[in-house]
This record gives structure tokens, C-alpha cells and sequence, in this order.
């Protein structure tokens, strides 16, 4: 599911943005060795534009740094939505009672699935009105595989 992902991809811009901060802060050192005489190091280069890349560099990555942890707090958010959904509905639900929800006479195979993937996401939704639409589909197959992939 996106939810490992999310996680995974919070931490790989965390990483990301340390080293923006990183190359941003040593050129923003260099810059004040060079502005109080300590070294020579940019004596032929114009200066304005450096500076202007290493303010970037720090700016992108404290900005970068603070979505990081917001990407990372949704995933582990979500993880805790899927976990409780996992929980509270194989507790509550079977395919037998999922089954005596819908109409399954004369559906075939395929049109069954959907009549039960529909009676899954609507069950989740109303329960945990807070799902978003994405995660409550893929949840919704997942669930299916779970509880029919075992009577089958």
C-alpha cells in the first residue's frame, strides 16, 4: 500500500534536505570566513550569486526538511487509521454477513466482486468518515483478498 511508501518517502527527503542544508551552511561559512578576512578563498569570483545559491540551498532545505516530517507524521497517521480499520472489521464482519448485505442473486463472478468491494468501502466509510478515498479502495481490495480469497 501508499502508506509504506509515504513513510519511506519522508525519510528519503529527509535526507535530501540535510544535505541541501549541509552544502548551504558551508558555503554560508565560507562566505563569512571570506567577509571577515580569515580566508581567500572566493577573491576572483563574484560573490552575489553564491551567496544568493547557498541562501537557496539552506531555505529549500529547511523548507524541504519541515514537508519531510510532515509526509512521515501522515504515513505513520495512516498506518494507525489502517491498522484500527483491520482491527474493527475483521471483529465485526465475515463474508457470510457481507454477503447477506448485498443482493448476490444473479450476479456472476465478476459483478459480485464489485457489489462486495462497493459493500466493503461503503461499510469503512461510514464508519471512519476521515479515510480518504484512495486508501479507503485500496484497503477495500485488501479486506476483499482477506476475507473471500479464503472461501474460495
Amino acid at each position: 500500500m501508499s502508506i509504506e511508501n509515504k513513510v519511506t518517502q519522508g525519510k528519503e527527503m529527509r535526507t535530501s534536505s540535510m544535505f541541501l542544508i549541509i552544502v548551504g551552511g558551508a558555503l554560508t561559512v565560507f562566505f563569512a570566513l571570506e567577509y571577515f578576512k580569515i580566508t581567500n578563498v572566493f577573491t576572483n569570483l563574484n560573490k552575489l550569486p553564491l551567496l544568493i545559491i547557498s541562501a537557496f540551498f539552506l531555505i529549500m532545505g529547511i523548507l524541504s526538511l519541515a514537508s519531510a516530517k510532515r509526509t512521515v507524521n501522515k504515513g505513520k497517521k495512516e498506518a494507525q487509521l489502517v491498522s484500527d480499520i483491520s482491527d474493527w472489521f475483521s471483529k465485526e464482519y465475515d463474508s457470510e454477513k457481507i454477503d447477506s448485505m448485498i443482493d448476490t442473486n444473479e450476479c456472476d463472478e465478476n459483478d459480485l466482486f464489485y457489489l462486495r468491494i462497493d459493500k466493503i468501502s461503503s461499510l469503512m466509510t461510514e464508519k471512519f468518515p476521515e479515510i480518504e478515498e484512495k486508501l479507503a479502495s485500496d484497503l477495500s481490495e485488501e479486506l476483499y483478498n482477506t476475507i473471500f480469497e479464503n472461501n474460495i
